[in-house]
């Protein structure tokens, strides 16, 4: 697997599409795109034979960092790869000496916020009717790195 902050034009439409596939939200091609060319935001893919399988965008706000998605192909789960990416975020963020990573993520999503905990993350609150299609609170959790 390899770990890649190079993008190609070609691969943004993979990106949507994986995003789309996993109902993340309502980004697509166009908002990665500008998100990638933006100094504020971090995107780094995951690949395999030079596939994308996965992804990871973030936002770097003052001294903070705020997870916006985390993706992994259906076929490739449970092999790591979110581990990785997210390892990377954590990794960033020390580097760059930010206090805090930040995420929302579906109250009904058991298996991403167990993950989450598992990688250091845990719940700061909730944000009602934060998410649509279907409606849901959102659960806001974060990772503590420095004080």
């Amino acid at each position: 697997m390899i770990i890649s902050s190079e993008i190609g034009e070609s691969e943004f439409e993979i990106i949507a599409g994986l995003s789309k596939s996993n109902e993340l939200g309502s980004w697509n091609k166009t908002d990665y795109q500008k998100a990638y060319v933006d100094s504020d935001y971090v995107t780094v893919t995951a690949k395999d034979s030079d596939c994308i399988i996965g992804f990871i965008i973030f936002r770097v706000v003052q001294d903070e960092v705020e997870l916006l998605n985390i993706c992994v192909e259906n076929i490739h789960r449970r092999k790591g790869t979110a581990s990785i990416l997210i390892n990377y975020c954590i990794d960033f963020s020390l580097r760059q000496k930010k206090k805090k990573i930040w995420l929302e993520v579906r109250e009904s999503n058991f298996g991403a916020i167990k993950f989450y905990q598992k990688s250091g993350f845990y719940n700061y609150g909730t944000r009602k009717k934060y998410y649509s299609n279907p409606v849901e609170n959102a659960l806001i959790m974060v990772k503590t790195l420095s004080d």
